[in-house]
């Protein structure tokens, strides 16, 4: 029997083994794997985005109920804020509370017989008195008495009158003081 002879009809080139050939062979083989890998980072994030829609919406969720509880509370805020500045005036004039009673009983103790106050006025830095007197001399000691006093600083004397009332001599006054500090 005759024996099988093989014919090969491609030529044998030697291009593979050219550099040419060898670099095309090697970025095809390369190519081919970047093509999976980037097709692996596709699919990834794909996947991933499923991942972070659902923290996303977790997170608008806990958006909707931050902003309902502080929108419960806003009310209770307020009226908290409004007690609170009422506190602090409170404890503004309890921390300037003065003691009036006794500054009511010095100047009692100063006034003379013959001179009534007619309007009074007590503040923590000061007094504001209106009043007359039916004799200059009562007015005059009045005055000596308010100025040689440890408690009284200045005293101003803004309107001084002399009339008659009732067929009597009357000298009107008022007046403001400054208390020392101690």
């Amino acid at each position: 029997m005759p024996t099988a002879h093989q014919i090969n009809l491609i030529q044998k080139d030697d291009f593979e083994n050219s550099p040419l050939g060898k670099f095309l062979h090697w970025s095809i083989t390369v190519g081919r794997w970047i093509v999976v890998f980037t097709d692996f980072i596709v699919i990834l994030a794909f996947f991933s985005r499923f991942y972070f829609d659902t923290k996303l919406a977790n997170l608008h969720d806990s958006i909707k109920q931050g902003q309902a509880i502080i929108e419960a509370t806003a009310d209770f805020e307020k009226t908290f804020l409004s007690l609170q500045k009422k506190i602090d005036q409170v404890k503004l004039i309890l921390g300037n509370k003065f003691d009036s009673d006794d500054r009511v009983e010095f100047i009692n103790g100063i006034l003379p017989a013959d001179v009534t106050l007619t309007a009074f006025t007590l503040t923590p830095n000061g007094l504001n008195l209106t009043g007359s007197a039916l004799s200059e001399s009562g007015i005059s000691q009045f005055m000596k008495n308010l100025l040689s006093a440890k408690q009284i600083e200045k005293v101003n004397i803004s309107g001084l009158t002399i009339g008659e009332k009732e067929e009597q001599k009357v000298i009107s006054f008022t007046l403001s003081a400054d208390w020392r500090k101690l």
